[in-house]
């Protein structure tokens, strides 16, 4: 199970969709919400980037700085999970900077289909 999100902005009655699909998978959620305070939900939902930018940028700083040996972060996460999260953060953020104006618009793959907008 993942999470999936995308850009996306309403144009003339119609989604335009921006930039590439991001995938984390669903059991990452904690450290997601211990980092950055986003909690990713089941259930599709669309959010601004405007409002979503500060968390992404806290949740990556929050990583950088989290990832030395003594951090709690490192006793809890591995470090594979923290980079797979750390990464997930930069390409968030190069397209939350590339298209400010879209929202992010975001499921979990628990369903049968991707859920109708």
């Amino acid at each position: 199970m993942k999470f999936t999100c995308y850009l996306r902005l309403r144009m003339h009655n119609r989604w335009v969709y921006a930039g590439k699909t991001h995938d984390i998978p669903w059991n990452y959620r904690a450290i997601i919400k211990e980092t950055s305070g986003w909690v990713l939900e089941e259930e599709c939902h669309s959010r601004k980037v405007s409002d979503l930018l500060p968390l992404i940028e806290a949740g990556l700083k929050s990583i950088k700085e989290k990832k030395g040996p003594t951090s709690n972060l490192t006793k809890i996460y591995d470090k594979e999970m923290l980079e797979t999260v750390q990464f997930f953060y930069e390409s968030l953020l190069i397209e939350f900077k590339k298209y400010p104006y879209t929202e992010l618009y975001g499921y979990s793959t628990n369903k049968d289909k991707e859920p109708a907008s």
